[in-house]
């Protein structure tokens, strides 16, 4: 935040980001008014959890242009997905990248693979337990990438290429009674960046 100097005030600037339809993104959370009946979001909006499979949660803030990056640290099995979403996509019942509304990434536990929900890719990548894994949206490009403790691997093309925006990150989990934490950049990532991506804080 920059800090401008008047005569009688101190004006305090804070960071800008691109969201839809324009504006400031002062910081990026997860939204409790947009989750599946049986999903918890934590007191600090950055945690998630579910006590049915396929209840989800989707972030505050869309986004229309721009590259932008969130990290997700898991459980201990973590099967779900974790993408993006148009403003119509339902909370519960669907696996996040099943439908024309949403594309996601997924684990299905060990001794899975990291893959594309819908058979758009496998990085071959093995999950770990507690693994923090990166996704990064080229948004303007439709491109989306998978960045593991292990390898980064993309790029993935979102649907084709035609699904409609504004975008909300998005999870999905199909285990229950699990947290996942979500850094939206509040505090710094730890996965390297591929170049160019910033987070929604």
């Amino acid at each position: 935040m920059a800090l401008l100097l008047g005569p009688r005030r101190a004006l305090l600037i804070p960071k800008k980001v691109a969201a839809a339809g324009g504006g400031v993104i002062a910081a990026t959370t997860l939204d409790p008014a947009h989750k599946g009946a049986s999903a918890s979001v934590g007191a600090d909006k950055l945690t998630y959890t579910t006590t049915a499979a396929e209840s989800a949660v989707r972030g505050l803030i869309p986004v229309a242009t721009g590259k932008y990056k969130c990290e997700i640290t898991f459980g201990a099995t973590h099967t779900g997905s974790w993408g993006f979403v148009d403003g119509s996509w339902t909370l519960d019942g669907q696996f996040l990248g099943n439908t024309w509304s949403s594309w996601g990434f997924g684990s299905d536990g060990f001794p899975g693979t990291y893959q594309v929900v819908g058979g758009g890719g496998n990085t071959g990548d093995t999950p770990q337990p507690g693994d923090t894994v990166a996704m990064e949206f080229d948004v303007d490009a439709k491109l989306a990438y998978l960045v593991t403790p292990r390898g980064r691997y993309g790029p993935y093309p979102v649907n084709g290429g035609g699904m409609p925006g504004p975008y909300y990150f998005a999870f999905s989990q199909n285990s229950t009674s699990e947290t996942w934490h979500i850094n939206f950049g509040s505090t710094p990532f730890v996965l390297p960046n591929g170049g160019g991506f910033s987070g929604l804080s």
